[in-house]
């Protein structure tokens, strides 16, 4: 898998970040991402200001905001992604199950696969 540009993987970090943080009717608010990512709040906002320009997120300038429909679809992709990941992950012996969830979430949003970095011994 090829490396992928620092705003694409920024992308999918932050809508698995705004996928954790969202309501059950997908809404959230500044200081709620802002909180799961660990950012300032003025931080988030230009983060929901870009992911609004791609169609993303939907919302007032001040919220609350919601997952578009397609930033829903986009969630749900890198969510079955997440999971065949952990698939494939599933037999590496010495690693935790909370190891591989990071692994696989490294992964996705990087855009890289770490045996390609010799992160993983052969």
């Amino acid at each position: 898998m090829p490396a992928q540009n620092a705003s694409e993987s920024s992308k999918r970090g932050y809508m698995l970040s705004i996928g954790e943080c969202a309501a059950a009717d997908d809404s959230f608010l500044e200081k709620d991402l802002a909180r799961e990512i660990g950012k300032s709040r003025p931080f988030a906002s230009m983060i929901i200001k870009k992911l609004r320009k791609e169609g993303l997120v939907v919302g007032k300038t001040y919220g609350p905001f919601r997952i578009s429909e397609e930033g829903l679809g986009f969630l749900r992709d890198l969510q079955k992604a997440r999971k065949r990941l952990l698939r494939l992950f599933a037999p590496l012996r010495g690693f935790s199950k909370e190891e591989k969830e990071s692994l696989a979430l490294y992964v996705l949003v990087s855009g890289r696969f770490p045996a390609a970095e010799g992160l993983l011994a052969p």
